[in-house]
């Protein structure tokens, strides 16, 4: 498979991508909303997955704007990741020993 088909398959995921999210589909709306990005964050995701899109097929003739698009969208494929991942949590009362925590839900025996 040449870097030019590679360029072109990966510009249609991002191209499929970004339309959906521009046009505010509900499958890719009710997620967003619930990592708490609105219409306007949806939209602006979108449209750099579409520019990026475009700019892998355009930097098949112009190699400065294929070095921009395969820069940004690894970019904005990190900051998805780090948007969506929880961060590492402690138990909130880690001073007291294991034997002393709760193992479930309740604090009463049985």
């Amino acid at each position: 498979m040449s870097l030019a088909t590679l360029s072109v398959l990966v510009a249609l995921v991002f191209l499929l991508a970004g339309t959906q999210k521009i046009l505010l589909r509900r499958a890719v709306t009710v997620p967003m909303r619930r990592l708490g990005a609105g219409a306007p964050l949806t939209r602006l995701i979108g449209t750099l997955e579409i520019a990026g899109a475009l700019g892998l097929v355009a930097g098949i003739w112009f190699t400065p704007i294929a070095l921009a698009a395969a820069t940004g969208l690894p970019l904005l494929l990190i900051g998805a990741v780090g948007a969506t991942s929880e961060p590492a949590t402690t138990p909130t009362d880690s001073t007291a020993p294991a034997q002393e925590r709760p193992l479930c839900c309740s604090s009463s025996p049985g």
